[in-house]
């Protein structure tokens, strides 16, 4: 069971910390001209932003696990937020949907949700979902594929209108539409990707935390490796069709997309550093309950901390590219909205966290702070040169020690990953724009 009274003063202190941010932004946009850098306007912009998108989210879990909480009355200013009963700052108000601190910013232009990377539907469970091809489709596919970079855009939209073809179909099942529509946004984002479409939020994220899952380990992230990946899965989709007649379920397609790019003899990456590891968070590996994308990554300390850190960077450089300041919906709220659902409210936290961390400058950077790993703190030798065990503090600020063997191990792994991965490691200074 969740702790209300925790969950409550992570709320209340994000709101703190929003209001914190709002102030310090309207002060330095309405100083005098050159009072302040361009870049440390823009790094206050991104830090309000994202103390915005915390926000959002540590409501949304208090919304979800406390419904049934004491809230300020209807008809108040306040109304409907959580109170702690004591007027403090559990009456506090939520930040306003209009941003306060605009000062004459142009309005946002338009732009559509579809370029958001979306969560996958449900995966397909019978071969007789699949779209099948006779020999003429076939034949106007292979006329469609390339070679090099965007390799496989035309034969993307060539799949991509076969499956828009077969929605208008009529009596479709609920589960045929489903794996239907999923095949159509992975297709059209797939194509995207391809041809490394500089408009496009999901290609620049993705190729994003791929170029940070190589460069975390010390390994060549030139475009041409990176765009290598991309043509890999490519070419297992095509090959399906052109030797099978038929698309690959969903669960296949991203199966093979993630084994692929982390086999040692063709991606080298692993798994907390592929792509699509936030977007398709829930979806099956393999036969085997449970075995998914997320478990793979959860249950490993190592590609844990890694899949936290690229995507934190990734998405504050996804953030910076597109301008929120012009364009608020490609906020970092928008772009997590549109990542995938299904990720754990508490893992979106810590990559918000981490892109906190990476942006403010603070210890460990996008790679998060060494002596802090989920209120954990290292105890040092006499020396203060090698770690002897972990301890936590109780809410008397007490200190527990960790006794747990297998605890241990974890922080231990972890905290030399934050060491050797910090703000200093090229990692986290490379530009992906």
């Amino acid at each position: 069971m969740r702790d209300y009274e925790y969950d409550l003063s992570r709320v209340n202190h994000t709101r703190y910390r929003v209001e914190e941010a709002a102030a310090e932004l309207k002060a330095m946009r309405q100083a005098p001209p050159n009072s302040y850098l361009p870049k440390d306007i823009r790094g206050a912009e991104l830090g309000y932003d994202f103390w915005r998108s915390r926000l959002r989210i540590t409501e949304d879990i208090l919304r979800r696990f406390h419904p049934d909480q004491p809230r300020v009355p209807a008809g108040n200013p306040d109304g409907g937020q959580w109170t702690d009963g004591g007027g403090g700052f559990g009456s506090g108000r939520s930040s306003p949907s209009v941003d306060p601190i605009k000062t004459g910013a142009t309005p946002a232009r338009p732009r559509s949700n579809s370029d958001l990377v979306k969560p996958a539907s449900d995966s397909d469970q019978g071969q007789h979902r699949n779209l099948e091809f006779n020999e003429n489709q076939k034949a106007e596919l292979r006329r469609t594929i390339g070679s090099g970079k965007g390799a496989y855009v035309e034969a993307y939209k060539y799949l991509h209108q076969q499956v828009q073809n077969r929605l208008q179909t009529p009596g479709l099942s609920i589960a045929e539409r489903k794996e239907l529509e999923a095949k159509e946004f992975w297709l059209r984002k797939a194509g995207e990707i391809n041809a490394d479409d500089p408009n496009s939020q999901g290609n620049f994220f993705i190729r994003s935390v791929t170029g940070n899952g190589l460069r975390f380990d010390d390994r060549p992230a030139d475009p041409e490796k990176i765009q290598e990946n991309s043509n890999r899965i490519g070419a297992f989709v095509m090959r399906n069709v052109l030797t099978k007649g038929k698309m690959p379920s969903m669960q296949g397609i991203i199966a093979n997309d993630a084994l692929s790019v982390t086999g040692p003899k063709d991606g080298h990456q692993t798994i907390g550093g592929w792509g699509g590891s936030f977007n398709y968070w829930d979806m099956p590996l393999s036969a085997t309950p449970g075995d998914t994308v997320g478990y793979r990554i959860s249950k490993d300390p190592a590609e844990y901390e890694k899949f936290i850190s690229v995507n934190a960077k990734a998405l504050a450089d996804t953030v910076r590219k597109f301008r929120l300041d012009q364009y608020p919906e490609n906020s970092a709220e928008a772009i997590l909205q549109g990542l995938n659902a299904q990720v754990p409210a508490r893992t979106k936290l810590e990559i918000i966290d981490r892109a906190l961390d990476g942006i403010n400058g603070e210890r460990g950077g996008f790679a998060g702070d060494p002596y802090d790993i989920d209120g954990y703190h290292p105890r040092f030798d006499d020396d203060d040169d090698n770690v002897i065990g972990w301890f936590s503090r109780d809410k008397h600020l007490k200190q527990i020690d960790v006794t747990d063997r297998a605890k241990i191990n974890e922080l231990n792994t972890r905290y030399h990953i934050r060491q050797n991965k910090g703000e200093f490691h090229s990692w986290q200074n490379a530009d992906d724009d």
